[in-house]
C-alpha cells in the first residue's frame, strides 16, 4: 500500500523500548533521537577547530541518554540542563544505555560521538 505524505508525516514513528535497570531497581523507556534532535547532537561532537558548544566524549554519551529517556507519556524525563548529573552516574550503567539507544536508532555498532 503506498501512503501519502499526510500519512507518513502524521504517523508516530518513535517507538520507545523499555529497558531493565538493575542498578535502579526497574526500568526505564528510551527513544529514537529524531532527524533534528540528532543533527544537534551530532553537532555537539563537532571536532573542528573552535567549535562553540564542544562537548566532550563522557558529556556526548550522557546527552545522549538525556535525549533518549521519556517517561510513560513520551516526555523527555531529563533535560539538556541534567547532563552534568548524568555524568555522576555508572559508566557502565551510561554505556549501557548508550549500547541500547545506538540500536533502536539503527545505528547498532557505531560511533554516535561526533559522527
Amino acid at each position: 500500500m503506498i501512503i501519502s505524505a499526510e500519512d507518513f508525516l502524521g504517523t508516530d514513528d518513535l517507538d520507545t523500548r523499555e529497558v531493565d535497570v538493575p542498578e535502579l531497581g526497574g526500568s526505564v523507556l528510551i527513544r529514537p533521537l529524531t532527524i533534528e534532535e540528532r543533527e544537534k547532537f551530532e553537532g555537539w561532537g563537532d571536532k573542528s577547530k573552535g567549535a562553540k558548544g564542544k562537548k566532550t566524549g563522557n558529556e556526548l554519551l550522557c546527552q545522549l541518554v538525556a535525549s533518549s529517556l521519556v517517561d510513560e507519556s513520551g516526555e523527555r524525563m531529563f533535560s539538556d540542563s541534567d547532563v552534568p548529573k548524568l555524568k555522576k552516574k555508572s559508566g557502565a550503567l551510561i554505556d549501557r544505555l548508550v549500547k541500547e539507544i545506538h540500536a533502536l536508532n539503527g545505528r547498532d555498532g557505531e560511533e554516535e560521538a561526533g559522527n
